[in-house]
């Protein structure tokens, strides 16, 4: 356990489980997430899960506890990067059945941010609804805004 990851921290955390679609990646989440569930609506995330948007949810990297074999994936055009500081972001996938579990994106080393569908059902029913969603300028007309979710063209203000 890191220095950084406390045992009070773990205990007060019930895990959140999860897994590829063939089951050969399973991973826990063994402390509270560092953020709150939100949707993208960038082309990289669409292109990445084949989906018109993303459902996430950013993770402390040491709290996610991976088993089995998996591949971490970029592209040249993810170097470049839409977003607003050029750095990579990888995405760490099962080479059996291709679900993508989480991006990894350089600009922040220690955080993974996590696809939720990849959750168990009733551990994803714990999170509650996104807070958010983001690059909404790129999202295409018909699906619905999620009421009370806070609404960003590009990247959420950060401050």
């Amino acid at each position: 356990m890191s220095a950084n990851l406390s045992a009070e921290t773990v205990a007060l955390f019930e895990p959140l489980h999860g897994e590829c679609t063939c089951g050969n990646i399973k991973y826990d989440i063994v402390a509270r997430p560092a953020g709150q569930p939100f949707l993208c609506h960038c082309h990289n995330c669409k292109r990445q899960t084949g989906s018109m948007f993303t459902s996430n949810l950013i993770v402390l990297r040491e709290t996610l506890k991976i088993t089995g074999k998996y591949k971490v994936w970029s592209s040249e055009e993810d170097r470049k990067a839409r977003g607003d500081d050029g750095k990579e972001w990888g995405g760490l996938f099962c080479p059996e059945c291709g679900t993508q579990i989480c991006a990894l994106p350089d600009n922040i080393p220690d955080k993974a941010i996590l696809r939720i569908g990849t959750l168990d059902p009733k551990d994803l029913m714990r999170l509650g609804k996104p807070v958010t969603e983001m690059f909404c300028a790129r999202k295409i007309g018909w699906p619905a805004d999620v009421e009370g979710a806070a609404q960003f063209e590009e990247w959420p203000t950060r401050g």
